[in-house]
């Protein structure tokens, strides 16, 4: 087996203005040293950028040749009227899974389950990419798979072509009945349906006979490229094909994905002002919501499905619904965050995202709010469930031996979630033993309110990744 390349030097990445019409670009390399090449299309000179990325998971070939036919047929001619639009396109973000035949990468990692953590070598190279180029849309195309466990029972399957989702993370502010995405939404549907493919919102469905919409949490690309870069992620995914169907039927979602390509691109070229601005499409409130709920709606949810051995089609209800993600225990942004320099993996997961911060000046002493687990007053009864009980310390400190990282930095929203004690995403939980703090200890991550003395830093603390 081919031992994996530590690639120290990696390679320098463009602007979106530095980049060529069709040139492979190398923009880093899988953990067996292949490399990852991102192509260009369209007007280099183009105001709007997107980024298709597509081959996260090793296993889904799919959609990596629906792509490559919708490349190869359309693309050209289709962005030959589309000037203001300039198109990157990460055809295998994951080669050393494809080579192997499996969804991970070859060390194991599910890349769509690693975009807060960052441990692989590909997922660092897409986000240094998107940091880069600085892309107004990506779309993240998967295949999904057609049997699921809540319906076997009744030898059904599901029977969208293709499905769309978008960020479901309350601090994108992204939620159901967003004006541009209910634009998108409604305009490939109409599309799609006239040309006689099935199209819905990607959905999650539970042994429970639930339903909702993808994860909140802080671990795919959708969530955490939008909070991260400004990036408006959407989730594209196409119906892995079952055995039982023949080519045409194949070829029907291969149409189908290249026809919402085609529509995603129409979209950008009608919406340009606002992708551009992201701004005023993601959330700019102060409050930040630190963890989320999912109501149930009055009204189920009815998916398209088909018999599992003839392919009839057929709709199915389902009762419990959940379509929209609400954000809930808000806290106000602080000034700034206070790292513990002995923190090494916390702040090795902080220089992988590329965060900007320094370390605290001797004598520097700012006002900061601490975290105490446990609280205060009577706990609950033993055979109760325990969940995390916080009370805050307020008072003037001095901050030497910490490493400070400023809220107000591209990504805040992303930085305050990895960051607030009682976040529910907060990486000081993941590397905490077993993930459960003793109650009366202090959270290593310090809230600075107020700085009360001049920074007076002109510095930067590096951490290697």
């Amino acid at each position: 087996m081919q031992h994996p390349i530590n690639h120290h030097a990696q390679p320098a990445l463009p602007r979106g203005e530095d980049v060529a019409l069709d040139t492979p670009l190398t923009i880093g390399f899988s953990f067996l040293g292949k490399p990852l090449e991102v192509r260009h299309w369209g007007n280099p000179t183009a105001p709007l950028r997107v980024l298709f990325l597509c081959g996260q998971h090793g296993d889904e070939r799919g959609i990596r040749r629906a792509l490559g036919e919708f490349v190869q047929k359309q693309l050209a001619g289709l962005l030959a009227g589309m000037p203001h639009l300039q198109l990157a396109i990460l055809a295998d973000a994951n080669p050393d899974g494809y080579e192997l035949g499996v969804r991970q990468n070859a060390q194991g990692i599910d890349l769509n389950r690693d975009h807060l953590r960052l441990e692989a070598p590909e997922t660092r190279a897409i986000h240094r990419f998107v940091g880069a180029w600085k892309p107004h849309l990506v779309v993240d195309m998967h295949n999904f798979p057609v049997r699921r466990k809540v319906l076997q029972q009744a030898e059904l399957r599901l029977d969208w072509d293709v499905c769309l989702d978008y960020p479901s993370n309350p601090a994108s502010g992204l939620s159901t009945g967003h004006p541009l995405l209910q634009s998108l939404m409604a305009a490939l549907k109409l599309d799609l349906e006239a040309n006689a493919f099935r199209f819905g919102r990607y959905c999650v469905f539970d042994s429970k006979n639930g339903v909702r919409h993808g994860t909140p949490h802080l671990v795919d690309a959708r969530n955490v490229l939008t909070l991260r870069h400004g990036a408006l992620t959407l989730l594209l995914e196409a119906r892995n094909p079952s055995s039982q169907e023949d080519r045409a039927q194949r070829r029907h979602v291969r149409q189908a994905v290249a026809r919402a390509c085609e529509g995603i691109l129409r979209w950008c070229q009608l919406h340009q002002t606002e992708l551009a601005t992201p701004a005023a499409l993601l959330s700019t409130q102060a409050r930040i919501p630190l963890r989320f709920r999912r109501p149930l709606s009055p009204e189920g949810f009815l998916a398209p499905v088909a018999d599992l051995h003839s392919g009839e089609p057929s709709s199915l209800c389902f009762p419990r619904y959940r379509p929209q993600t609400q954000g809930r225990r808000h806290v106000e942004s602080p000034f700034a965050y206070a790292v513990p320099v002995a923190a090494h993996d916390l702040l090795r997961v902080l220089a992988r995202h590329g965060f900007q911060s320094y370390l605290a000046a001797r004598g520097e002493r700012c006002i900061v709010s601490e975290s105490l687990y446990g609280g205060v007053g009577p706990q609950p009864p033993a055979d109760a469930p325990r969940l995390p009980r916080m009370s805050s310390l307020r008072y003037e400190r001095s901050l030497e031996g910490f490493v400070i990282f400023p809220f107000q930095q591209p990504g805040a929203k992303l930085l305050a979630l990895m960051l607030e004690p009682e976040s529910v995403y907060s990486l000081h939980r993941l590397f905490t033993r077993s993930n459960k703090m003793q109650l009366g200890s202090l959270c290593p991550v310090r809230r600075v309110l107020l700085p009360c003395s001049p920074l007076g830093c002109d510095f930067f603390f590096e951490v290697a990744s």
